[in-house]
């Protein structure tokens, strides 16, 4: 029962962080025919997908196999759901919050077969960027580490904190 309720409680955690989302705004063009716009929106979108401090909403997946685990050479799953949200605080000024969430398939160290699935810790980043950054555009701020795993899954049972940076160099 007390791992349902901590299943409840980070789905309800993963679904306010998303909501939290900002809004989609129009892009402004200044091409003058609608086919080289549409070429300048897709070549601003290829290089802002690459961009780990851009101002897109993201949910990028992950999955990582750790093969030959144990005693028994057994295969651990890590599925990570990592969101980016952007969000602008000033005129000056955006947070971008990447949370990964970390979804555990853990073999039973002591068998040859059989293990379970469980929710890993979360951990929130929250990197503070310039809103128009040029060529150089950076992010600074906290990391966490939330104990948030269910009880069958290894977890670090304590609240973590750090820092986290990000420069990225722009091209062209």
């Amino acid at each position: 029962m007390a791992a349902f309720i901590r299943v409840q409680k980070n789905a309800l955690i993963l679904a306010i962080l998303f909501s939290l989302a900002t809004p989609v705004v129009a892009q402004d063009t200044t091409a003058s025919d609608p086919q080289s716009a549409s070429e300048t929106g897709d070549a601003r979108l290829q290089k802002d997908v690459q961009n780990p401090v851009a101002s897109l909403t993201l949910v990028p997946l992950q999955n990582n196999s750790n093969f030959d685990s144990g005693p028994f050479n057994r295969t651990q799953n890590v599925f990570n759901i990592q969101p980016v949200i952007p969000v602008n605080i000033s005129s000056y000024w955006k947070v971008i919050v990447r949370i990964v969430q970390p979804l555990v398939w853990q073999p039973y160290p002591n068998q040859n077969t059989g293990g379970q699935y469980g929710f890993g810790d979360m951990a929130p980043d929250f990197f503070f960027s310039p809103r128009h950054p040029g060529k150089l555009m950076w992010g600074i701020g906290p990391a966490f580490a939330i104990p948030t795993a269910t009880d069958h899954v290894p977890r670090a049972r304590q609240v973590q904190h750090g820092a986290v940076r990000c420069v990225v160099g722009a091209t062209g």
